[in-house]
């Protein structure tokens, strides 16, 4: 990429970002929590009023998201060579996957693809190292489709600003520094421009070119859709989901109001004057320690002397002076009418999110595995959908990474494994694995991938156990020790020794 393409894509680049920023902050903060639009409430009302508007919002999509994202996590790559396993090249697989802290880091990617409707991954070779491969906000980069492929990269720009200690006012303070780099499928350029004190432009006129070079593995950078249709676009699963969770937070704001006002019978009196008045019938105006009437603030006017209002009791007597008093009650307020409409907008709000309406109301009891099973069958065939997805895309990272590490192994020929993390009977686990490898169906090393929640590293270590256990009951039946055929294993390992 020649440097005049390379400027105007930034541009393009940069303007993108600038555009997309409110709505990814937006989608961010309702998903947080911390950046959801308050309920109404008319001009002026009190700070209590206020208070209670704070405390109505509740992070409902944080549950939503974390529903799922939790639900997903890669333990694994398997790949084919020919047709054939490849043993080497899945342990050095995982090893570029563990060096890059991915197992913990990945949650990050799926988050953000919720989130902002597209995760990104970067890949980048290390001088001496392994790649190096880091979960990127699309905050922070943008992917320009190809043009005659949008579900391909054309171009990226990635953008980010530090800070560098300055003394330009004889004060230590801090500068803005912010650069962009721009890459096409075989090309990098990196451009930087320093900040003027007190933001008033950039020094030297804008953009530097700072350094430029090449790459041997494509567009550095993989996309993780969500919900992407035949044109590229993807959408986010936040973005839809936000009226909901504002109607859910209005709902919880009436409530509130409710409890704190209305919730209790509430009495009034009629043909009552509270000011005390003279004998003239004027206001007796309060005055302060030198005599002074006492000025309202709000009315200009003298406060007035004011009666005190019986305070209720159950061992007090509420009495009125005049004949045409008369006292009259408010019944509460229904609250139930709150609470069935917030659970409404709940239940639409786990229906449209697919998220399992137990996950969100916390009405659960005496479920049996099979119970439990149904609830989460949306949610299941939700993760299973985008780990579908996302399986393609974290086989295109490792393949740049095998590529970068000169393993050779092309990018098609792994395969991520994906861990069990739905609800399952582990009774109904086990007995369908006894009778698959218990026949001619499956090996048993088959079967020890079937375990719910067991890594690569935790089946090695059961087929190493395994084969030392059949070795010495082995060793010890060819001594003479009979006992040893009841504790010798079943099943032996196709190509193992069966003796020390």
């Amino acid at each position: 990429m020649d440097p005049r393409t390379a400027a105007e894509c930034r541009e393009l680049g940069l303007y993108e970002l600038r555009q997309r920023r409110p709505d990814l902050d937006r989608w961010k903060g309702y998903a947080t929590g911390t950046g959801q639009d308050r309920p109404y409430a008319p001009d002026g009302v009190s700070n209590e009023y206020l208070r209670l508007r704070e405390m109505s919002m509740a992070p409902w999509l944080d549950l939503v998201e974390k529903a799922a994202v939790q639900r997903q996590a890669v333990d694994g790559f398997r790949t084919n060579a020919d047709g054939r396993p490849d043993e080497e090249a899945d342990a050095a697989t995982w090893e570029i996957w563990r060096t890059n802290q991915l197992h913990g880091r990945q949650s990050m990617v799926y988050s953000d693809r919720m989130v902002y409707g597209q995760g990104i991954v970067s890949v980048w070779p290390q001088q001496g190292a392994l790649p190096l491969i880091t979960p990127e906000s699309p905050r922070r980069v943008f992917l320009f489709p190809h043009d005659d492929n949008p579900f391909r990269i054309g171009w990226a720009v990635k953008n980010w600003t530090t800070k560098t200690p300055s003394r330009t006012t004889g004060q230590p303070q801090w500068t803005d520094v912010e650069h962009a780099v721009v890459y096409d499928e075989t090309s990098w350029i990196r451009y930087r421009r320093t900040a003027m004190a007190g933001g008033a432009g950039w020094l030297g006129g804008g953009w530097t070119l700072v350094a430029s070079g090449t790459h041997p593995h494509g567009i550095p950078f993989v996309a993780f859709p969500n919900d992407q249709d035949s044109e590229g676009r993807c959408y986010s699963e936040i973005e839809r989901l936000i009226p909901l969770q504002d109607s859910i937070n209005t709902t919880r704001f009436n409530l509130m109001l409710a409890m704190q006002f209305a919730a209790f019978r509430q009495r009034g009196v009629i043909g009552f004057d509270p000011l005390m008045r003279d004998a003239e019938g004027r206001p007796i105006p309060q005055v302060d320690a030198e005599g002074r009437p006492i000025i309202d603030p709000h009315t200009g006017q003298p406060k007035p002397l004011m009666s005190p209002v019986p305070r209720a009791g159950v061992d007090r007597t509420w009495v009125f002076p005049g004949a045409d008093t008369k006292i009259f009650e408010f019944s509460e307020s229904d609250l139930r009418a709150y609470a069935d409409a917030m659970s409404s907008h709940v239940q639409h709000l786990s229906a449209t999110s697919q998220t399992p309406p137990h996950y969100l109301l916390g009405q659960l009891s005496n479920l049996s595995a099979e119970a439990l099973t149904a609830a989460e069958t949306t949610l299941t065939r939700k993760v299973a959908a985008a780990c579908t997805t996302d399986a393609a895309a974290w086989e295109e990272v490792m393949g740049k990474a095998a590529l970068l590490a000169g393993s050779g192994t092309k990018p098609f020929a792994t395969q991520a494994m994906w861990r069990k993390t739905e609800s399952v009977s582990i009774g109904q686990v086990v007995d369908a694995i006894t009778k698959l490898v218990g026949g001619p169906v499956l090996a048993p090393e088959s079967g020890r991938e079937m375990i719910p929640g067991a890594t690569p590293q935790d089946q090695e270590r059961w087929r190493s156990q395994f084969t030392q256990h059949q070795a010495a009951a082995a060793a010890r039946l060819a001594g003479g020790d009979l006992a040893s055929v009841l504790t010798m294993p079943k099943f032996q390992q196709p190509g193992e020794p069966v003796a020390a």
